[in-house]
Protein backbone atom coordinates (compact mmCIF):
# COMPACT_ATOMS: atom_id res chain seq x y z
CA UNK A 1 0.00 0.00 0.00
CA UNK A 2 2.89 2.35 0.78
CA UNK A 3 4.38 1.60 -2.64
CA UNK A 4 1.14 2.65 -4.35
CA UNK A 5 0.86 5.80 -2.23
CA UNK A 6 4.45 6.72 -3.04
CA UNK A 7 3.85 6.16 -6.74
CA UNK A 8 0.67 8.22 -6.66
CA UNK A 9 2.51 11.05 -4.89
CA UNK A 10 5.29 10.90 -7.45
CA UNK A 11 2.78 10.99 -10.30
CA UNK A 12 0.88 13.94 -8.86
CA UNK A 13 3.74 16.14 -7.69
CA UNK A 14 6.75 15.48 -9.92
CA UNK A 15 7.52 18.29 -12.36
CA UNK A 16 9.76 17.55 -15.37
CA UNK A 17 13.45 17.14 -14.65
CA UNK A 18 16.17 18.55 -16.85
CA UNK A 19 18.66 15.70 -16.61
CA UNK A 20 18.37 12.11 -15.45
CA UNK A 21 21.52 10.15 -14.56
CA UNK A 22 21.26 6.38 -14.89
CA UNK A 23 23.79 4.71 -12.55
CA UNK A 24 24.60 1.01 -12.77
CA UNK A 25 26.99 0.61 -9.80
CA UNK A 26 29.52 2.44 -7.64
CA UNK A 27 32.08 2.50 -10.43
CA UNK A 28 29.75 4.35 -12.79
CA UNK A 29 28.59 6.62 -9.97
CA UNK A 30 32.17 7.68 -9.28
CA UNK A 31 32.65 8.50 -12.97
CA UNK A 32 29.50 10.65 -13.10
CA UNK A 33 29.65 12.25 -9.67
CA UNK A 34 31.43 15.39 -10.93
CA UNK A 35 28.52 16.02 -13.31
CA UNK A 36 25.80 15.23 -10.78
CA UNK A 37 27.34 17.55 -8.18
CA UNK A 38 28.39 20.32 -10.56
CA UNK A 39 27.97 23.57 -8.66
CA UNK A 40 27.46 25.79 -11.70
CA UNK A 41 24.73 23.63 -13.18
CA UNK A 42 21.35 25.37 -13.02
CA UNK A 43 19.43 22.20 -13.76
CA UNK A 44 17.16 19.87 -11.84
CA UNK A 45 18.69 16.40 -11.62
CA UNK A 46 17.26 12.96 -11.02
CA UNK A 47 19.49 9.98 -10.23
CA UNK A 48 18.10 6.54 -11.02
CA UNK A 49 20.30 3.94 -9.34
CA UNK A 50 20.32 0.20 -9.90
CA UNK A 51 22.58 -2.28 -8.18
CA UNK A 52 23.56 0.26 -5.53
CA UNK A 53 21.58 1.28 -2.40
CA UNK A 54 20.27 4.83 -2.22
CA UNK A 55 22.12 5.38 1.06
CA UNK A 56 25.35 4.53 -0.73
CA UNK A 57 24.54 6.98 -3.52
CA UNK A 58 23.96 9.78 -1.02
CA UNK A 59 27.19 8.98 0.80
CA UNK A 60 29.26 9.01 -2.40
CA UNK A 61 27.82 12.36 -3.47
CA UNK A 62 28.43 13.96 -0.09
CA UNK A 63 31.97 12.57 -0.05
CA UNK A 64 32.62 14.35 -3.34
CA UNK A 65 30.97 17.61 -2.23
CA UNK A 66 29.50 18.23 1.21
CA UNK A 67 26.83 20.45 -0.38
CA UNK A 68 25.75 17.82 -2.91
CA UNK A 69 22.51 16.80 -1.22
CA UNK A 70 19.88 14.54 -2.75
CA UNK A 71 16.34 13.80 -1.63
CA UNK A 72 14.34 10.61 -1.85
CA UNK A 73 10.97 12.31 -2.08
CA UNK A 74 9.45 15.68 -2.83
CA UNK A 75 9.02 18.41 -0.28
CA UNK A 76 6.94 21.55 -0.71
CA UNK A 77 9.67 22.99 -2.92
CA UNK A 78 11.27 21.21 -5.84
CA UNK A 79 14.68 19.80 -4.82
CA UNK A 80 17.63 20.30 -7.14
CA UNK A 81 18.51 16.59 -6.95
CA UNK A 82 16.36 13.56 -6.26
CA UNK A 83 17.33 9.88 -6.21
CA UNK A 84 15.26 6.73 -6.80
CA UNK A 85 16.11 3.07 -7.00
CA UNK A 86 15.54 0.79 -9.98
CA UNK A 87 15.47 -2.99 -9.50
CA UNK A 88 18.89 -4.47 -10.22
CA UNK A 89 19.32 -6.12 -13.61
CA UNK A 90 21.95 -8.78 -14.02
CA UNK A 91 24.45 -8.25 -16.80
CA UNK A 92 24.07 -11.85 -17.96
CA UNK A 93 21.45 -14.59 -18.17
CA UNK A 94 18.73 -12.25 -19.34
CA UNK A 95 15.20 -13.49 -19.77
CA UNK A 96 12.26 -11.91 -21.53
CA UNK A 97 10.62 -11.46 -18.15
CA UNK A 98 13.63 -9.53 -16.81
CA UNK A 99 13.70 -7.23 -19.82
CA UNK A 100 9.93 -6.73 -19.67
CA UNK A 101 10.18 -5.79 -15.99
CA UNK A 102 13.04 -3.40 -16.75
CA UNK A 103 11.07 -1.73 -19.55
CA UNK A 104 8.03 -1.36 -17.30
CA UNK A 105 10.00 0.26 -14.50
CA UNK A 106 11.92 2.53 -16.85
CA UNK A 107 8.75 3.64 -18.59
CA UNK A 108 7.19 4.43 -15.22
CA UNK A 109 10.09 6.57 -14.00
CA UNK A 110 10.58 8.34 -17.32
CA UNK A 111 6.90 9.17 -17.57
CA UNK A 112 7.11 10.78 -14.12
CA UNK A 113 10.48 12.48 -14.34
CA UNK A 114 10.00 13.45 -18.01
CA UNK A 115 13.71 14.28 -18.40
CA UNK A 116 14.92 16.29 -21.36
CA UNK A 117 18.31 14.55 -21.27
CA UNK A 118 19.47 11.15 -19.99
CA UNK A 119 23.17 10.70 -19.21
CA UNK A 120 24.82 7.37 -18.48
CA UNK A 121 28.15 5.57 -18.88
CA UNK A 122 26.86 2.06 -19.56
CA UNK A 123 28.64 -0.12 -22.12
CA UNK A 124 26.69 -0.55 -25.33
CA UNK A 125 26.34 -4.25 -24.54
CA UNK A 126 24.86 -3.65 -21.07
CA UNK A 127 21.28 -5.02 -20.86
CA UNK A 128 20.19 -1.96 -18.91
CA UNK A 129 20.84 0.19 -21.99
CA UNK A 130 18.18 -1.80 -23.83
CA UNK A 131 15.59 -0.35 -21.46
CA UNK A 132 16.30 3.24 -22.48
CA UNK A 133 13.88 5.04 -24.80
CA UNK A 134 14.82 5.89 -28.36
CA UNK A 135 15.83 9.38 -29.44
CA UNK A 136 12.61 9.63 -31.44
CA UNK A 137 10.66 9.81 -28.18
CA UNK A 138 11.95 13.32 -27.52
CA UNK A 139 14.62 12.56 -24.92
CA UNK A 140 18.29 13.14 -25.74
CA UNK A 141 20.39 10.21 -24.54
CA UNK A 142 24.09 10.89 -23.95
CA UNK A 143 26.38 7.95 -23.35
CA UNK A 144 29.70 9.05 -21.86
CA UNK A 145 32.36 6.32 -21.74
CA UNK A 146 33.82 6.16 -18.20
CA UNK A 147 37.22 7.43 -19.36
CA UNK A 148 35.55 10.49 -20.95
CA UNK A 149 33.10 11.51 -18.23
CA UNK A 150 35.63 13.50 -16.20
CA UNK A 151 36.30 15.69 -19.26
CA UNK A 152 32.63 16.46 -19.85
CA UNK A 153 31.70 18.45 -16.73
CA UNK A 154 31.30 21.52 -18.95
CA UNK A 155 28.15 20.06 -20.47
CA UNK A 156 26.32 20.75 -17.20
CA UNK A 157 27.01 24.46 -17.75
CA UNK A 158 25.40 24.47 -21.20
CA UNK A 159 21.85 25.79 -21.54
CA UNK A 160 19.42 22.88 -21.70
CA UNK A 161 18.47 23.73 -25.29
CA UNK A 162 22.11 23.46 -26.40
CA UNK A 163 22.58 20.21 -24.51
CA UNK A 164 19.61 18.66 -26.30
CA UNK A 165 21.41 19.24 -29.62
CA UNK A 166 24.18 16.80 -28.60
CA UNK A 167 23.51 14.41 -31.51
CA UNK A 168 22.24 16.96 -34.01
CA UNK A 169 25.58 17.37 -35.78
CA UNK A 170 28.56 15.26 -36.81
CA UNK A 171 32.26 16.12 -36.72
CA UNK A 172 34.57 14.12 -38.97
CA UNK A 173 38.36 14.07 -39.25
CA UNK A 174 40.13 14.54 -42.59
CA UNK A 175 43.89 13.91 -42.76
CA UNK A 176 46.05 14.80 -45.77
CA UNK A 177 49.39 13.06 -46.18
CA UNK A 178 52.20 12.51 -48.63
CA UNK A 179 55.54 10.78 -48.05
CA UNK A 180 55.49 10.99 -44.28
CA UNK A 181 54.65 7.63 -42.76
CA UNK A 182 56.24 8.61 -39.44
CA UNK A 183 54.18 11.81 -39.14
CA UNK A 184 50.97 10.03 -40.16
CA UNK A 185 51.62 7.32 -37.58
CA UNK A 186 52.19 9.91 -34.85
CA UNK A 187 48.98 11.78 -35.73
CA UNK A 188 46.78 8.68 -36.02
CA UNK A 189 48.00 7.23 -32.71
CA UNK A 190 47.30 10.52 -30.93
CA UNK A 191 43.86 10.79 -32.52
CA UNK A 192 43.04 7.20 -31.54
CA UNK A 193 43.84 8.03 -27.88
CA UNK A 194 41.62 11.12 -27.84
CA UNK A 195 38.36 11.46 -25.92
CA UNK A 196 35.34 11.47 -28.26
CA UNK A 197 32.62 11.60 -25.58
CA UNK A 198 30.87 8.54 -26.96
CA UNK A 199 30.44 10.06 -30.44
CA UNK A 200 30.96 8.12 -33.65
CA UNK A 201 33.67 9.98 -35.56
CA UNK A 202 34.67 9.00 -39.09
CA UNK A 203 38.22 9.44 -40.39
CA UNK A 204 39.29 10.04 -43.99
CA UNK A 205 42.95 9.76 -45.03
CA UNK A 206 43.72 11.50 -48.33
CA UNK A 207 47.08 10.44 -49.78
CA UNK A 208 48.80 12.46 -52.47
CA UNK A 209 49.92 10.81 -55.71
CA UNK A 210 53.55 10.70 -54.54
CA UNK A 211 52.87 8.98 -51.22
CA UNK A 212 55.32 6.12 -50.73
CA UNK A 213 54.58 2.46 -50.18
CA UNK A 214 55.13 2.64 -46.41
CA UNK A 215 52.60 5.48 -46.07
CA UNK A 216 50.08 3.64 -48.24
CA UNK A 217 50.56 0.43 -46.26
CA UNK A 218 50.01 2.13 -42.91
CA UNK A 219 46.99 4.11 -44.15
CA UNK A 220 45.37 0.90 -45.38
CA UNK A 221 46.02 -1.24 -42.32
CA UNK A 222 45.78 0.88 -39.16
CA UNK A 223 42.69 0.38 -37.03
CA UNK A 224 40.41 3.36 -36.38
CA UNK A 225 38.45 2.70 -33.20
CA UNK A 226 35.88 5.49 -33.24
CA UNK A 227 33.93 5.14 -36.49
CA UNK A 228 34.29 4.53 -40.21
CA UNK A 229 37.66 4.84 -41.92
CA UNK A 230 38.03 5.95 -45.55
CA UNK A 231 41.28 5.98 -47.55
CA UNK A 232 41.68 7.93 -50.80
CA UNK A 233 44.65 8.22 -53.15
CA UNK A 234 45.14 10.96 -55.74
CA UNK A 235 46.38 9.89 -59.19
CA UNK A 236 47.85 13.26 -60.26
CA UNK A 237 50.49 15.24 -58.38
CA UNK A 238 49.28 18.78 -57.68
CA UNK A 239 50.19 21.56 -55.29
CA UNK A 240 48.71 21.70 -51.81
CA UNK A 241 45.79 23.94 -52.75
CA UNK A 242 43.51 21.43 -54.52
CA UNK A 243 44.48 18.73 -52.03
CA UNK A 244 43.35 20.97 -49.19
CA UNK A 245 40.26 22.47 -50.86
CA UNK A 246 38.99 19.16 -52.25
CA UNK A 247 39.64 17.19 -49.07
CA UNK A 248 36.12 17.82 -47.81
CA UNK A 249 32.81 19.21 -49.01
CA UNK A 250 29.94 19.40 -46.49
CA UNK A 251 26.67 17.60 -47.13
CA UNK A 252 24.67 20.60 -45.95
CA UNK A 253 25.06 24.11 -44.55
CA UNK A 254 24.11 23.26 -41.00
CA UNK A 255 25.21 20.09 -39.22
CA UNK A 256 28.20 18.64 -41.09
CA UNK A 257 31.62 19.68 -39.73
CA UNK A 258 35.19 18.61 -40.44
CA UNK A 259 38.52 18.99 -38.69
CA UNK A 260 41.24 19.22 -41.34
CA UNK A 261 44.65 17.92 -40.29
CA UNK A 262 47.99 17.33 -42.02
CA UNK A 263 50.58 14.68 -41.26
CA UNK A 264 52.97 17.20 -39.70
CA UNK A 265 50.62 17.68 -36.73
CA UNK A 266 50.08 16.05 -33.38
CA UNK A 267 46.90 16.43 -31.33
CA UNK A 268 46.04 16.48 -27.65
CA UNK A 269 43.74 13.83 -26.21
CA UNK A 270 41.31 16.70 -25.54
CA UNK A 271 41.17 18.27 -29.01
CA UNK A 272 37.73 16.82 -29.80
CA UNK A 273 36.38 17.87 -26.39
CA UNK A 274 37.37 21.48 -27.18
CA UNK A 275 35.79 21.36 -30.64
CA UNK A 276 32.58 19.71 -29.43
CA UNK A 277 31.89 22.12 -26.61
CA UNK A 278 32.66 25.18 -28.75
CA UNK A 279 30.26 24.04 -31.48
CA UNK A 280 27.52 23.26 -28.95
CA UNK A 281 28.01 26.54 -27.09
CA UNK A 282 28.17 28.96 -29.99
CA UNK A 283 26.29 27.25 -32.82
CA UNK A 284 23.21 25.69 -31.24
CA UNK A 285 21.74 28.26 -28.91
CA UNK A 286 18.02 28.81 -28.61
CA UNK A 287 18.17 32.45 -29.70
CA UNK A 288 18.91 33.63 -33.22
CA UNK A 289 22.64 33.91 -33.70
CA UNK A 290 24.12 37.40 -33.86
CA UNK A 291 25.99 38.80 -36.86
CA UNK A 292 29.27 38.10 -35.06
CA UNK A 293 28.32 34.50 -34.27
CA UNK A 294 27.41 33.95 -37.93
CA UNK A 295 30.78 35.43 -38.96
CA UNK A 296 32.81 32.82 -37.09
CA UNK A 297 34.23 30.60 -39.83
CA UNK A 298 35.65 27.86 -37.66
CA UNK A 299 37.57 26.76 -34.59
CA UNK A 300 41.34 26.43 -34.30
CA UNK A 301 43.00 23.60 -32.40
CA UNK A 302 46.33 25.39 -32.59
CA UNK A 303 47.68 28.21 -30.46
CA UNK A 304 50.01 30.08 -32.84
CA UNK A 305 53.22 31.53 -31.49
CA UNK A 306 54.22 33.43 -34.63
CA UNK A 307 52.09 35.77 -36.75
CA UNK A 308 53.31 35.71 -40.36
CA UNK A 309 50.55 37.55 -42.22
CA UNK A 310 52.53 40.74 -42.85
CA UNK A 311 54.92 40.68 -45.81
CA UNK A 312 57.37 42.93 -43.94
CA UNK A 313 57.79 41.06 -40.64
CA UNK A 314 57.00 38.07 -38.48
CA UNK A 315 56.33 38.60 -34.79
CA UNK A 316 55.42 36.69 -31.66
CA UNK A 317 51.82 36.56 -30.49
CA UNK A 318 51.49 37.67 -26.87
CA UNK A 319 48.37 36.69 -24.94
CA UNK A 320 47.17 37.47 -21.43
CA UNK A 321 48.08 34.49 -19.21
CA UNK A 322 45.59 35.48 -16.50
CA UNK A 323 42.56 34.28 -18.48
CA UNK A 324 41.61 31.03 -20.16
CA UNK A 325 38.89 32.59 -22.27
CA UNK A 326 39.35 31.98 -25.99
CA UNK A 327 39.63 34.84 -28.44
CA UNK A 328 38.61 35.63 -32.00
CA UNK A 329 41.21 36.28 -34.68
CA UNK A 330 41.02 36.98 -38.40
CA UNK A 331 43.68 34.37 -39.16
CA UNK A 332 43.81 30.79 -40.43
CA UNK A 333 46.76 28.49 -39.68
CA UNK A 334 48.09 25.11 -40.78
CA UNK A 335 47.80 23.79 -37.24
CA UNK A 336 44.44 22.01 -37.47
CA UNK A 337 41.10 23.73 -37.97
CA UNK A 338 37.43 22.82 -37.64
CA UNK A 339 35.50 24.53 -40.43
CA UNK A 340 31.82 25.40 -40.41
CA UNK A 341 29.92 23.99 -43.40
CA UNK A 342 28.30 27.14 -44.81
CA UNK A 343 31.54 29.09 -44.71
CA UNK A 344 33.51 26.23 -46.30
CA UNK A 345 31.05 25.99 -49.17
CA UNK A 346 31.40 29.71 -49.76
CA UNK A 347 35.19 29.38 -49.75
CA UNK A 348 35.03 26.43 -52.14
CA UNK A 349 33.01 28.47 -54.65
CA UNK A 350 35.16 31.56 -54.11
CA UNK A 351 38.50 29.83 -54.68
CA UNK A 352 37.15 28.08 -57.78
CA UNK A 353 36.21 31.40 -59.38
CA UNK A 354 39.35 33.25 -58.26
CA UNK A 355 41.77 30.57 -59.41
CA UNK A 356 40.08 30.36 -62.81
CA UNK A 357 40.22 34.14 -63.23
CA UNK A 358 43.90 34.40 -62.29
CA UNK A 359 44.89 31.79 -64.88
CA UNK A 360 42.58 33.05 -67.65
CA UNK A 361 40.91 36.44 -67.92
CA UNK A 362 42.54 38.21 -64.95
CA UNK A 363 39.60 40.57 -64.51
CA UNK A 364 39.46 40.47 -60.71
CA UNK A 365 42.02 42.63 -58.97
CA UNK A 366 41.95 41.51 -55.33
CA UNK A 367 45.00 41.99 -53.15
CA UNK A 368 44.91 42.46 -49.37
CA UNK A 369 47.13 45.33 -48.24
CA UNK A 370 50.28 44.18 -46.42
CA UNK A 371 49.38 40.49 -46.72
CA UNK A 372 52.20 38.02 -47.27
CA UNK A 373 49.81 35.55 -48.87
CA UNK A 374 48.99 38.00 -51.69
CA UNK A 375 52.02 36.65 -53.59
CA UNK A 376 51.10 32.98 -53.15
CA UNK A 377 49.17 32.29 -56.35
CA UNK A 378 49.05 28.52 -55.87
CA UNK A 379 48.30 28.53 -52.16
CA UNK A 380 44.86 28.03 -50.65
CA UNK A 381 45.93 30.43 -47.91
CA UNK A 382 45.86 33.40 -50.30
CA UNK A 383 42.23 32.88 -51.27
CA UNK A 384 41.04 32.04 -47.80
CA UNK A 385 42.73 35.19 -46.50
CA UNK A 386 40.92 37.18 -49.20
CA UNK A 387 37.53 35.77 -48.27
CA UNK A 388 38.15 36.30 -44.55
CA UNK A 389 39.18 39.90 -45.13
CA UNK A 390 36.31 40.67 -47.53
CA UNK A 391 33.68 39.24 -45.19
CA UNK A 392 35.16 40.16 -41.81
CA UNK A 393 35.19 36.49 -40.80
CA UNK A 394 37.04 35.30 -37.69
CA UNK A 395 38.14 32.03 -36.10
CA UNK A 396 37.82 30.96 -32.48
CA UNK A 397 41.22 30.33 -30.88
CA UNK A 398 42.01 28.65 -27.54
CA UNK A 399 43.92 30.54 -24.87
CA UNK A 400 45.58 27.96 -22.62
CA UNK A 401 48.05 29.39 -20.12
CA UNK A 402 48.52 32.51 -22.21
CA UNK A 403 49.04 30.50 -25.41
CA UNK A 404 51.72 28.27 -23.89
CA UNK A 405 49.64 25.11 -24.41
CA UNK A 406 47.60 23.98 -27.38
CA UNK A 407 45.19 21.30 -28.60
CA UNK A 408 47.49 20.59 -31.55
CA UNK A 409 51.15 21.04 -32.34
CA UNK A 410 53.09 21.43 -35.56
CA UNK A 411 56.29 19.53 -36.32
CA UNK A 412 58.61 21.14 -38.84
CA UNK A 413 60.54 18.80 -41.10
CA UNK A 414 63.73 20.81 -41.39
CA UNK A 415 66.52 19.37 -43.52
CA UNK A 416 69.49 18.85 -41.21
CA UNK A 417 71.48 16.24 -43.15
CA UNK A 418 74.25 18.72 -43.89
CA UNK A 419 74.83 19.62 -40.24
CA UNK A 420 77.07 16.62 -39.56
CA UNK A 421 79.45 17.70 -42.30
CA UNK A 422 80.00 21.13 -40.76
CA UNK A 423 82.65 22.05 -38.21
CA UNK A 424 81.87 21.58 -34.51
CA UNK A 425 81.16 25.27 -33.81
CA UNK A 426 79.12 25.75 -36.97
CA UNK A 427 77.19 22.55 -36.41
CA UNK A 428 76.36 23.58 -32.84
CA UNK A 429 75.12 26.98 -34.04
CA UNK A 430 73.10 25.35 -36.81
CA UNK A 431 71.47 22.91 -34.39
CA UNK A 432 70.66 25.77 -32.02
CA UNK A 433 68.98 27.72 -34.81
CA UNK A 434 66.95 24.68 -35.87
CA UNK A 435 65.82 24.04 -32.29
CA UNK A 436 64.80 27.69 -31.91
CA UNK A 437 62.76 27.64 -35.12
CA UNK A 438 61.05 24.39 -34.16
CA UNK A 439 60.16 25.77 -30.73
CA UNK A 440 58.17 28.55 -32.38
CA UNK A 441 55.80 26.04 -33.96
CA UNK A 442 55.95 22.96 -31.75
CA UNK A 443 53.67 24.08 -28.91
CA UNK A 444 53.22 21.80 -25.83
CA UNK A 445 49.95 19.87 -25.93
CA UNK A 446 47.52 20.53 -23.10
CA UNK A 447 47.58 17.76 -20.51
CA UNK A 448 44.40 16.30 -19.06
CA UNK A 449 45.15 17.52 -15.54
CA UNK A 450 45.75 21.09 -16.80
CA UNK A 451 42.50 21.40 -18.77
CA UNK A 452 40.53 24.42 -17.45
CA UNK A 453 37.02 23.63 -16.24
CA UNK A 454 35.56 26.99 -17.33
CA UNK A 455 36.91 27.38 -20.85
CA UNK A 456 34.15 29.18 -22.77
CA UNK A 457 32.17 32.31 -22.02
CA UNK A 458 28.36 32.26 -22.40
CA UNK A 459 28.56 34.55 -25.43
CA UNK A 460 31.16 35.35 -28.10
CA UNK A 461 30.25 39.01 -27.73
CA UNK A 462 32.50 39.12 -24.64
CA UNK A 463 35.58 37.70 -26.38
CA UNK A 464 38.62 39.69 -27.45
CA UNK A 465 38.99 40.29 -31.18
CA UNK A 466 42.25 40.46 -33.16
CA UNK A 467 42.58 41.39 -36.82
CA UNK A 468 44.55 39.50 -39.49
CA UNK A 469 47.83 40.87 -38.14
CA UNK A 470 46.93 40.06 -34.50
CA UNK A 471 46.30 43.71 -33.65
CA UNK A 472 43.54 44.41 -31.09
CA UNK A 473 40.31 45.33 -32.84
CA UNK A 474 36.55 44.98 -32.62
CA UNK A 475 34.15 43.07 -34.81
CA UNK A 476 32.52 46.35 -35.86
CA UNK A 477 35.89 47.58 -37.14
CA UNK A 478 36.53 44.34 -39.04
CA UNK A 479 33.10 44.53 -40.62
CA UNK A 480 33.56 48.17 -41.61
CA UNK A 481 36.98 47.41 -43.13
CA UNK A 482 35.48 44.48 -45.07
CA UNK A 483 32.73 46.62 -46.61
CA UNK A 484 35.20 49.35 -47.56
CA UNK A 485 37.59 46.87 -49.19
CA UNK A 486 34.79 45.13 -51.07
CA UNK A 487 33.70 48.43 -52.62
CA UNK A 488 37.24 48.81 -54.02
CA UNK A 489 37.56 45.38 -55.60
CA UNK A 490 34.01 44.45 -56.64
CA UNK A 491 31.44 46.38 -58.67
CA UNK A 492 28.53 44.63 -56.98
CA UNK A 493 26.91 46.40 -54.02
CA UNK A 494 27.74 45.01 -50.60
CA UNK A 495 25.13 43.73 -48.18
CA UNK A 496 24.97 43.35 -44.40
CA UNK A 497 23.23 40.01 -44.84
CA UNK A 498 25.39 36.88 -44.74
CA UNK A 499 24.22 34.57 -47.53
CA UNK A 500 27.41 32.48 -47.62
CA UNK A 501 27.86 32.67 -51.36
CA UNK A 502 30.62 34.79 -52.94
CA UNK A 503 28.98 36.24 -56.06
CA UNK A 504 28.91 39.82 -54.77
CA UNK A 505 32.69 39.68 -54.20
CA UNK A 506 33.53 38.63 -57.76
CA UNK A 507 32.20 41.46 -59.92
CA UNK A 508 35.10 43.03 -61.89
CA UNK A 509 34.92 46.70 -62.80
CA UNK A 510 34.63 47.66 -66.48
CA UNK A 511 38.00 48.37 -68.05
CA UNK A 512 39.24 49.67 -71.41
CA UNK A 513 41.72 47.45 -73.20
CA UNK A 514 44.23 49.05 -75.61
CA UNK A 515 44.60 47.23 -78.95
CA UNK A 516 46.87 48.50 -81.74
CA UNK A 517 44.88 49.75 -84.72
CA UNK A 518 46.55 47.34 -87.12
CA UNK A 519 45.41 44.43 -84.94
CA UNK A 520 41.81 45.60 -84.59
CA UNK A 521 40.27 43.09 -86.96
CA UNK A 522 37.40 40.73 -86.58
CA UNK A 523 39.82 37.84 -86.31
CA UNK A 524 41.80 39.61 -83.61
CA UNK A 525 38.68 40.30 -81.55
CA UNK A 526 36.76 37.03 -81.46
CA UNK A 527 33.58 36.71 -79.48
CA UNK A 528 34.24 35.50 -75.95
CA UNK A 529 32.04 33.77 -73.43
CA UNK A 530 32.17 35.34 -69.98
CA UNK A 531 30.84 33.93 -66.73
CA UNK A 532 28.89 36.47 -64.71
CA UNK A 533 28.33 36.15 -60.98
CA UNK A 534 24.93 37.65 -60.18
CA UNK A 535 24.16 38.26 -56.49
CA UNK A 536 20.87 37.11 -55.08
CA UNK A 537 18.28 39.82 -54.53
CA UNK A 538 18.10 40.85 -50.90
CA UNK A 539 14.83 41.29 -49.08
Amino acid sequence: MKKQDSNAQLQDETPPFDVLFLVRDEYHLQELVSLICHRQAEKTIAVLATGIPIARVKKELLSFDKDCHVWEQYQHTTPKRIVYSLDSIAQSHLSWQTIANCLTQMHYFLSKFRPSVIIHSLPISDPLSKCLPSESEGTTIIRLPPRDAQHATWLMELPLHNLKQWHKFKIQLVVTTDRNAYGLTRLVRSANRAHYLGDTVSLTVLMDQTSDRVTQQFASTFAWEHGDKHVRHRIVKLNRMPVFVEAWYPQNNYDDYAILLHDDLDVSELFYVWAKQAVLRYRYGELRRSHLERSIMGISLYSPQVIDTSHTERRRLTLTPSTTHPFLMQLVTNGGMLFFPEHWREFHHYVTARYADIHKKQLQLIEIPDARSANWTNSWRRYLDELIYLRGYVFLYPNLRGGQDSFSSQYLDLHVDHVASLGDDTAHEENTNISTIKSLFQVPLIREKDMPTALLTPSVEHLSVLDMWANPSTYAQLHETALAFQSKVSACPSSDQLLYEPSDLLCPFARLVDIPAQDATADALPTRVATLFVPRPTN
